[in-house]
């Protein structure tokens, strides 16, 4: 569209004056203004033009003022979620899906359908609840069991959110899209247990006064890292596009002074707090719940790669990985411990000998719905290494074990030793012989003869058994 202004129309033959010229010239810097320069909207046809300004790495840059416009217009569009630019979003009611709004009928059904309605609809940005008291509750609590995270439209932040990219123009950068660090000298005042230097995040979640009005999974952080690679082949040989870690949170700590007394530094560090709640009140709540330093679930979408032996193979997986990792050459350095399941006393005396003033365990380890083994040994042990290994006195304490060990309705399998070193007080199966090992001599418990035979045996006495008319001889033998 031609500019909002006239010019003075001069009549021929008028002599140019430099008061005329500049006036003339005057006249153009003056309505060189937004309401002086011609509009963008000439019909509705010109008025809808736009053109997508493009990603980083494939702009399309603007070659006049039309081309900004065109381009300011796409993104507008994109962010109403409409056709044309100027079309306004449609917003959702939850009012329109009839909830009660009195704080005690469960509106559950109405919010899901609005929130159902605001991703699905053309154009709709998002959904509003209307004043009213709303119970969204009613829905069981499951096992935190979850699928990849949709955070899209009614899902997006509610006060600041930091974007780059999209699925239809994914953004090349490997940078991280929010970077925080702090470089921090504290050497005088009082310290404190929490010194926060990164980030801190503070989520409090506050009752409305009525009974399980809020139900669900509250996260203070949550994560979502989804690998989208394909198999660019076939079954057959197959070739994915993506190739790498795919980590969900990685902490990073080091140390290069010793700390102090009771000190730690651990990648990670939790601290649950259970509810304050009385025996009477937790005997009458009717469902289950559990306080958990670190839960791991992990869904497996491939074939059971069976029963392994070593954690090596196609598609090996494990709940908890506690890995010593050193690099090649860097010298041998071994874990005092692998695992710990300690307690604390409740009279602060660590070195107290009385196991009633302590808080532990009922249980250290439980061990369910097991296919295979419920703990599997590997090979590379030392020489002078156990498996298991029980305190070989309890002197000073109260208490001791009533057992070291407790079969139940089982059996021990003790396989057969094939090795040739022998300590005392070992118990072995040995050629069918159940050996103890003591005073540098093997004597046989017990060694089976075999079946329907005195057989013979230098030194030795036999028992004779009859069962359901089979004759067996069991070795008595005080001697190797």
């Amino acid at each position: 569209m031609p500019g909002n202004y006239t010019i003075t129309t001069r009549a021929t033959g008028t002599i140019l004056t430099a008061a005329i010229y500049n006036s003339d010239h005057q006249n153009h810097v003056d309505n060189c203004t937004p309401q002086g320069v011609g509009g963008y909207s000439s019909n509705t046809t010109q008025m809808a033009i736009k053109t997508d300004p493009g990603a980083t790495g494939s702009e399309s840059l603007a070659g006049s003022a039309a081309g900004e416009l065109e381009r300011l217009r796409f993104c507008l569009a994109r962010l109403g979620g409409t056709t044309k630019w100027y079309d306004p979003p449609t917003i959702v009611n939850v009012k329109t899906y009839l909830p009660v709004g009195d704080g005690i009928a469960d509106d559950r059904a109405a919010f899901v359908s609005a929130a159902a309605a605001a991703q699905g609809t053309t154009g709709a940005t998002g959904a509003v609840w209307s004043n009213g008291l709303y119970l969204t509750g009613g829905a069981a609590i499951l096992p935190n069991n979850v699928d990849q995270v949709t955070l899209t439209k009614t899902d997006r932040f509610s006060a600041l959110g930091l974007f780059e990219g999209s699925s239809a123009n994914p953004s090349v950068s490997q940078e991280p899209v929010l970077w925080v660090q702090k470089y921090v000298k504290k050497d005088t005042g009082a310290a404190v247990n929490h010194q926060v230097g990164g980030a801190y995040i503070d989520l409090e979640i506050q009752g409305s006064g009525v009974a399980a009005a809020n139900k669900g999974t509250w996260y203070g952080l949550l994560v979502n890292v989804d690998s989208l690679g394909v198999n660019t082949s076939v079954p057959a040989t197959p070739a994915f596009d993506i190739d790498g870690d795919v980590i969900g949170i990685a902490a990073f700590a080091r140390m290069n002074g010793v700390p102090g007394q009771g000190r730690i530094l651990s990648g990670i560090w939790a601290y649950p707090e259970g509810p304050s709640a009385d025996a009477t009140t937790i005997a009458n709540t009717a469902t289950s719940w559990a306080i958990c330093g670190l839960e791991v679930n992990l869904k497996l979408r491939h074939v059971d790669p069976g029963k392994l032996d070593v954690f090596s193979g196609k598609g090996v997986n494990t709940g908890v990985l506690l890995y010593n990792f050193r690099a090649t050459g860097a010298g041998i350095f071994d874990w005092s411990f692998g695992l710990v399941l300690d307690g604390s006393p409740n009279d602060g005396n660590f070195t107290g000998t009385d196991f009633s003033l302590w808080s532990g365990f009922h249980t250290g380890i439980h061990i369910n719905l097991c296919r295979d083994r419920g703990i599997l040994f590997g090979k590379y042990f030392g020489a002078n290494a156990y498996g298991i290994e029980f305190p070989s006195t309890y002197a000073g304490f109260t208490t001791r074990p009533k057992a070291a060990m407790f079969l139940g309705d089982n059996v021990i399998n003790m396989g057969t030793y094939t090795g040739a070193v022998f300590n005392d007080n070992d118990l072995f199966m040995n050629a069918g012989q159940l050996i103890w090992r003591t005073g540098g001599a093997g004597k046989v418990v017990m060694g089976s003869m075999g079946v329907g035979t005195s057989g013979s045996y230098v030194g030795t006495k036999k028992i004779h058994i009859t069962l359901g008319g089979v004759d067996y001889y069991v070795l008595a033998a005080d001697t190797p």
